[in-house]
């Protein structure tokens, strides 16, 4: 506002600039500056709420024998006493003291006592390196430091250890001291606080009594405490947040709540204790509250400040009861200068000046700007500071009168911010930057200059400029660049010395760089900060290197050189902490060591095991130079034979989609027929009942169709293709047609198999297991068999279907995802781990246990006593089990049952095909059924699991399957569900703990009441969750937990019980350490067993909106897309089907009905598998097109697109058409269509491809079943895509994955259950196995 009068001299119209309008405060306070001190108004506090709670210290540490709460009057006595103590010593009015200690409660005393005593306090970290401390005592001319014992001893100025001195400060009178004794005056110094500064040192901020006290009351005027509230003190004291937290709340009679040195590194964790102690109010920087997923119902004020709050924050947080205040103020002004209430909806600005300050938005020249033009913010009122302690030149700077009157009549003194502002059209200060050198990193202010200046101190440094970067993963850290003098060198490792001794953590820059010259801005000369490239991190150039000794070191450094060129590497260099390796680049490193003669056989494990050339030498020559396992002969296939194989099978696919299809849709072409002959209820029930006899019917001809095309099976080695391979894979996929994950964990799968063949004990568990060539396996009596567990007679390699015998002994174990290869064996009362595996040709001697891929010796194994089970509760274990394993099937029909009935029924009473326009309300409706299903099966059946051991033959184990097999038949059933938004309220309803913006995919086996997945965590496809633990005669269940921004990658395996703590990574094919070590935040585990990966590359080129905090339009449109993918594949489903069964209708209406539709149905179901394949290929290249190398944040429309699509194929294509074309010239076909280049003549049991343009295979290939060519990952949910490449007659065994940038070189073999991990290679003609892969023996 313009005030203009005409009494201005020299005849110049003089002019009044009124400040920005203040927001009216909620408490009338005025006069908010009065005369009083800081300690005299928590004496005021002190007699009006004696008995009342002051301090509270919030204790991490439960074996503290100190007292850990104190009311107004114990906290006013211990000051009083330590004030006396003070003035013993000869403290007076004036002095400075610095207080350096731990947080606590002693903290306050101190600062309370030094204030009676008339001194200002002088506030430093307990965690300042000595350096910054010394020169801050020195700089304020403190005459004592108030510590500890522990740190006493290196202060260079007179000491008060408070834990020394606690019988003197106790002996001390608690009488009271007042003005007359140290003749203190409100205008003394309070405190002085250093921030950075601009000459290498930090700057001391001046406060007096009367700034603190009018802020204190004008901001309690906004804040509005009372006695009830519970203030949190969760800030170091050197901070100048901590002056508004601490004196607002003794102000208002309030309890502070004192975090202790553990809490307060906490981070998000300290939420727990603020829950748990129903604080109030929270004084908090954005950065730290965004991380907080607990609700804090107590809460009713937060206090933001420190830096900018992001609008999503207060969308998330904003809630009926809370106020969200969002304040602004430099150190100079007192803390805070300006205050908003925000609101969601509305833009987060720092709103206007609290009571009784003043803001003017100013140009360079210090003159107001237009209303909504930009400038910079200056600060007036009481609380401007006194200035820089010794630093007149800067504090007449950034201390200044202004140009102009104010309302006063007169100029007034402001401080200038340097911040960058502009008013919005509502009267709000809208913050846009910083104009000086100042940044924020985690809410602390930091000068560069000040860092600048350290490094500057080495005469060789002609110019030095420190910048603010992000990282790839968009973290932020600084970057120094030095500039020589001429005919000088800079020792950066000397200038990363003083920086480390001289400057906080969050002060050190991360990388150095020398330049020849600095960029400049053409018109000024300044430095051009913009231009300054991101540097690579880099030893000094006179980094001590210490050269290669033996001839394995010669090689190895040569090697790494060339990897890490231009870096210079030194055999003790620790490739991961001082070359700054991680993941992508050791996977690179150790492809590259294998092309050395002798050296093939090096692995990752190797390199995380002995990280320096040094240790990695000496780990080599132990293992002996070796050569990789001989090349076994490749056994080429003979053109006729295959062509006369492909023919065959082209014809045999014929009766295996038959009875693939007549088993889901005999009960709609029943229905068809019956209802022309009956009523429609009758009809409908009649084909229902149907649905449950034809799985056994199934099952029997599976039996029939086994033993009348191969008899029973022989170990041993068949040509590929040849009459033999045919037999076996006819048999194989017309069995796997079957519905027998129906029968998991009953005693009908027992039957099952030894009908098929296999000998099979008494009282075996038998899961979800895959079983081939049923003749060549022998389990024994009371063995289990878990989930998932593959017991592999059969695989094919260099041409050959190589069958072999699998023997599990009597009371054996093997567990979940584990693999028993070809002639292998465990003995009788040993065990196989999860996620373990042997290759060929091992055996696990009786009594021992085995983990580990490929698993080694763990010790003994000894099973638990099976429990007594009387035979009639057997027999009703197993009566139940059978009874609900037959009528599991109607629940798969239930959902969708209605909308297929509807379908038919506006088939037969429209024209045309217009109702098919209904599928997709139909499709929404079976998703809705779907989950409702089981969510009312969990509910009814199942109300509450409680961890513990329960018997396997009682009544809780029967509702248990049945509960866990509907939820794994929607796992299958409603596949296109996972991985979208949609996941998380269906989790929930299921009572899944799951945190705010966790992401879910494929994870099976899970318990609902016994799982909690944190916040923002990621859980990637096929993970096995909390899985049960099979135990003779019983099933174990405890509860699973990952944290807070955890990651599970691809067939991870957590078993149950596992704690994954917060900011884990659990790597592709890995399970948790056994020995607990994933329960500590941020670690990174991969393999089987787990090792630690110190560094992993991290691929987050984008900001937390795009990875973890989107906003709403990026929500809406993925909840939009989403909602395609979740219907799309049924929606097609339903259309395909209902056009089917209106052609079957048709020729019901012939002459022969009956038999027209049983000669024809074959050919009709395979065109609608045909239609549901080809609609996929023509949705990829609609959708995506071709697929390219690509990084992309989840929260981006590319990413749900290619999900659309791989969900679509994952779910239509491959149950329907490409499961029984698997091992026939046909599936290679198809994925060609895709986009895969596929050389002849290939074997392929799997269809886990998903970016098929970026998938490069070889002529003769074999790809064993489950395994997995991964062209994508997800960590720090990233989307990184890129490609894969297999060579001529590779081998890639079953469960194996190959990750993204990998190749498998030509010949090259990789066993069961291994992984190669992103950026390795496998030389050519080589053996692997493992995870990770690590050559054969």
């Amino acid at each position: 506002m313009l005030i203009e009068h005409d009494d201005a001299p020299n005849g110049i119209e003089a002019r009044i600039f009124a400040p920005i309008a203040p927001t009216p405060p909620m408490r009338d306070g005025e006069p908010y500056a009065r005369d009083e001190m800081l300690h005299e108004m928590f004496e005021a506090s002190a007699l009006a709420h004696p008995g009342r709670c002051a301090l509270r210290l919030l204790v991490e540490d439960p074996d503290t024998h100190r007292r850990v709460s104190l009311s107004y009057s114990e906290l006013r006595d211990r000051a009083i006493r330590f004030a006396h103590h003070l003035r013993a010593m000869g403290v007076k009015r004036g002095d400075r003291v610095v207080i350096c200690l731990p947080r606590g409660l002693d903290q306050y005393m101190a600062i309370l006592g030094t204030l009676w005593a008339g001194a200002c306090y002088v506030p430093v970290d307990w965690t300042y390196p000595q350096d910054r401390i010394d020169f801050i005592a020195d700089d304020s001319r403190a005459v004592l430091i108030v510590t500890g014992e522990e740190r006493a001893g290196d202060m260079i100025r007179p000491t008060l250890s408070v834990d020394q001195q606690l019988g003197e400060l106790a002996a001390e009178p608690a009488g009271p001291m007042d003005r007359a004794e140290t003749d203190a005056q409100p205008d003394d110094l309070a405190y002085i606080i250093y921030t950075s500064g601009t000459t290498g040192r930090p700057k001391g901020v001046m406060i007096s009594h009367a700034n603190a006290c009018h802020l204190v009351r004008s901001e309690s005027a906004i804040l509005a405490l009372s006695e009830e509230d519970r203030v949190f003190g969760g800030f170091s004291l050197a901070f100048d947040m901590s002056v508004e937290t601490m004196w607002s709340a003794f102000f208002a009679g309030a309890a502070l709540y004192v975090a202790d040195e553990l809490l307060a590194k906490a981070g998000p964790d300290m939420a727990n204790a603020i829950e748990r102690e129903a604080i109030t109010v929270w004084h908090v920087v954005p950065s730290l509250l965004t991380l907080v997923e607990n609700a804090l119902p107590a809460l009713r004020i937060v206090n933001l400040g420190g830096e900018a709050c992001p609008p999503d924050l207060v969308t998330r947080w904003a809630r009926p009861g809370l106020r969200l205040l969002n304040t602004y103020g430099p150190t100079e002004t007192t803390v805070t200068a300006t205050w908003t209430e925000v609101q969601p909806g509305r833009k987060v600005t720092i709103g206007r000046p609290l009571p009784g300050y003043s803001a003017w938005i100013v140009d360079e020249t210090l003159h107001p700007v237009a209303a909504g033009a930009e400038g910079e913010l200056v600060i007036g009122g009481p609380g401007v500071g006194a200035g820089y302690v010794n630093r007149p030149d800067l504090t007449a700077e950034k201390f200044v009168l202004t140009p102009f009157d104010t309302p006063s009549g007169e100029p007034t003194k402001v401080y200038r911010s340097g911040d960058l502002v502009r008013l919005d059209a509502a009267g709000d200060i809208e913050f846009i930057g910083r104009i000086d050198t100042q940044v924020k990193i985690r809410g602390f202010r930091v000068e560069l200059g000040e860092i600048e200046a350290v490094i500057a101190e080495d005469p060789s440094v002609a110019q030095a400029v420190v910048h603010l970067f992000k990282d790839d993963d968009g973290a932020e850290f600084l970057a120094a660049f030095a500039v020589a003098r001429t005919g000088a060198s800079i020792d950066l490792n000397a200038a990363r010395a003083r920086v480390r001794d001289r400057l906080p953590n969050y002060m050190r820059p991360a990388a150095y760089q020398l330049l020849d010259a600095l960029p400049t801005l053409p018109a000024s000369g300044k430095v051009d900060r913009k231009a300054l490239v991101r540097p690579i991190a880099a030893p000094a150039e006179d980094h001590e290197i210490t050269p290669p000794e033996t001839e394995m070191e010669h090689e190895l450094h040569a090697v790494w050189s060339a990897v890490l060129n231009p870096q210079k590497v030194s055999v003790t260099d620790d490739f991961f902490e001082d070359l700054g390796g991680h993941s992508l680049k050791a996977a690179r490193l150790v492809s590259a060591i294998r092309k050395v003669p002798g050296l093939a056989g090096i692995s990752i494990q190797d390199l995380y095991a002995a990280p320096t050339i040094r240790a990695l030498a000496k780990r080599l020559e132990v293992m002996g130079r070796g050569s990789a396992r001989a090349e076994e002969p490749f056994h080429p296939v003979d053109k006729a034979r295959r062509r006369r194989c492909a023919v065959i099978q082209t014809f045999a696919l014929i009766p295996i989609y038959a009875i693939a299809g007549l088993q889901w849709f005999f009960p709609y072409l029943a229905y068809v027929q019956l209802a022309g002959d009956f009523d429609r209820v009758p009809a409908l029930i009649l084909s229902g009942l149907s649905f449950i006899l034809i799985p056994p019917l199934a099952l029997l001809l599976s039996i029939v169709v086994k033993w009348v095309v191969i008899g029973r099976y022989k170990s041993g080695d068949y040509p590929l293709w040849g009459s033999y391979y045919l037999r076996w894979w006819f048999v194989r996929r017309f069995s796997d047609a079957m519905a027998t994950p129906y029968l998991s964990g009953t005693p009908i799968i027992r039957a099952y198999y030894r009908l098929l063949g296999a000998k099979i004990g008494r009282h075996t568990f038998i899961g979800r297991a895959n079983l081939d060539a049923a003749d060549l396996i022998e389990i024994g009596e009371g063995a289990i068999v878990s989930d998932y567990a593959l017991l592999a007679t059969s695989s094919v390699e260099r041409g050959l279907l190589r069958l072999g015998a699998v023997r599990i002994g009597r009371e054996a174990f093997v567990g979940s995802m584990a693999v028993i290869g070809r002639g292998s064996s465990v003995g009788d009362r040993a065990a196989l781990e999860d996620l373990s595996a042997i290759p060929a040709g091992v055996a696990i001697p009786s009594g021992e246990c085995w983990s580990g891929s490929p698993a080694e010796r763990q010790g003994s194994y000894e099973p638990a006593p099976h429990p007594a089970i009387t035979p009639r509760r057997r027999f009703l274990s197993y009566a139940g089990l059978t009874l609900a394993a037959l009528i599991l099937p109607i629940a798969a029909l239930l959902p969708i049952a209605p909308g297929l009935i509807l379908l038919i029924e506006l088939d037969w009473h429209t024209e045309g095909y217009s109702y098919l326009l209904l599928s997709p309300f139909l499709a929404l409706t079976y998703v809705i059924l779907m989950c409702t299903l089981t969510v009312a099966a969990k509910r009814l059946i199942l109300p509450k699991v409680v961890p513990g051991s329960h018997s396997i033959h009682g009544w809780f184990y029967l509702r248990f399957w049945f509960v866990q097999q509907i939820n794994d038949l929607a796992l299958q059933l409603l596949h296109p569900i996972y991985a979208t938004l949609y996941v998380a309220p269906w989790y929930r309803a299921l009572g899944v703990k799951v945190g705010r913006r966790a992401e879910i995919s494929t994870a099976s086996a899970i318990v609902p009441d016994l799982v909690e997945i944190g916040p923002e965590s990621f859980i990637a496809d096929a993970v096995l969750f909390g899985a049960a633990r099979i135990e003779p005669g019983r099933i174990r269940l405890a509860r699973t937990r990952i944290g807070h921004r955890s990651f599970i990658g691809n067939s991870a395996l957590l078993p149950t019980g596992a704690q994954i703590g917060d900011g884990v990574l659990i790597g592709v094919l890995s399970k948790p350490p056994a020995d607990g070590s994933a329960e500590k935040p941020n670690g990174t585990w991969f393999g089987s067993p787990s090792i630690n990966l110190p560094n992993r590359q991290t691929v987050a080129l984008f900001d937390e909106g795009a990875r973890f905090k989107p906003g709403a339009r990026l929500v809406a449109t993925r909840l939009a897309i989403e909602a395609v993918r979740v219907t799309l594949s049924l929606t097609l489903f339903l259309g395909f089907f209902s056009v089917l069964l209106s052609v079957i209708g048709d020729l019901d209406d012939l002459d022969n009905g009956a038999l027209w539709i049983a000669l024809s149905f074959p050919f009709l179901y395979i065109g609608f598998v045909l239609a549901c394949g080809f609609s996929v290929v023509a949705l990829k290249w609609l959708v995506v097109g071709r697929y390219k190398p690509t990084t992309r944040p989840l929260w981006s429309p590319f990413v749900w697109r290619t999900e659309l699509v791989t969900a679509t194929y994952e779910n239509l294509a491959v149950p329907n058409l490409l499961e029984p074309l698997r091992g026939t010239p046909w599936l290679p076909a198809y994925l060609r269509l895709l986009g895969c280049r596929i050389g002849r003549r290939c074997y392929m049991d799997t269809t886990d491809i998903t970016e098929h343009d970026l998938v490069e295979i070889g002529d003769d290939v074999a790809l064993n079943d489950f395994a997995g060519l991964q062209t994508h990952l997800f960590e720090d949910r990233v989307m990184k895509v890129s490609g894969v490449k297999v060579g001529h007659r590779a081998t890639i065994g079953s469960y194996a994955i190959v990750l993204y940038d990998a190749e498998i070189g030509e010949d090259a073999q990789l066993g069961d259950l291994s992984v190669v991990m992103k950026g390795e290679t496998l030389p050519t003609g080589t053996s692997w196995e493992g995870s990770p892969a690590r050559l054969a023996r």
